[in-house]
This record gives structure tokens, C-alpha cells and sequence, in this order.
């Protein structure tokens, strides 16, 4: 029987597959062209890494975080880094019109996130 190295998380799966297989396809994202963007475990890492040295920067571990991001490449390191760092992630799409506005100002109010990205 073949052993695979038991990894607690998400985050530190993820870590143990940008370690091991830095080159490897770890997500491919098509835009709104329907192009696709294929991202290795290292590029991600790197993503993963910028925004989780903000978020520790910034706030403490439990805190809310609120992620305004479009679909895409950034959401996912945005998330991870929340979960790497021990962070609340709180997934927003940005306001486009009024009512959405109206639905981000209720999130606000009612998630008092630490930092918005």
C-alpha cells in the first residue's frame, strides 16, 4: 500500500504541492474571453504569499476579511492566504450597481471586517 503524506489543511496540502511540484499546473482560470490562464503551484505560492504578508501586517488571527475581488486568479490567492494565515475569509463580488451596494453595506455591517481587499 502506497503512503501519502497526511496533511492537516488545505493550506498546508497546498503548501506540500508547491513544494514538491512547484511547476505543476495547480489551477487553470478562463477569463471572460474564455482564454485560458494556467497558474503553477510556485506562481500561486508567490500570489499567496504577497497577500498573506499584508494580512498579518494587518490583522490578528480569527478576524474577518473581507474579499472583493471579480472571479479569478487573485480571489484564489486572496482565500488562501485568509486560510494560511488563520483569517476569517468573507468572499464579496464588487458593487456593480445600486443594489449591490445596498447587499456589500449589510456585509460590512454585519461580518465588521479587520481589513477589505
Amino acid at each position: 500500500m502506497i503512503m501519502k503524506d497526511k496533511c492537516e489543511n488545505f493550506p498546508s496540502q497546498f503548501l506540500q504541492n508547491a513544494i514538491k511540484t512547484p511547476d505543476k499546473i495547480a489551477l487553470t482560470f478562463l477569463d471572460e474571453n474564455n482564454q485560458a490562464q494556467d497558474v503553477t503551484y510556485l506562481d500561486l505560492l508567490k500570489r499567496v504569499n504577497g497577500v498573506s504578508n499584508m494580512i498579518l501586517e494587518s490583522t490578528r488571527p480569527g478576524e474577518p476579511i473581507l474579499l472583493l475581488f471579480a472571479p479569478g486568479i487573485n480571489f484564489i490567492a486572496a482565500f488562501i492566504a485568509c486560510l494560511s494565515t488563520g483569517r476569517l475569509a468573507i468572499p464579496a463580488y464588487p458593487p456593480l450597481n445600486f443594489s449591490a451596494v445596498s447587499r456589500l453595506e449589510t456585509i460590512i455591517k454585519s461580518s465588521k471586517p479587520t481589513l477589505m481587499l
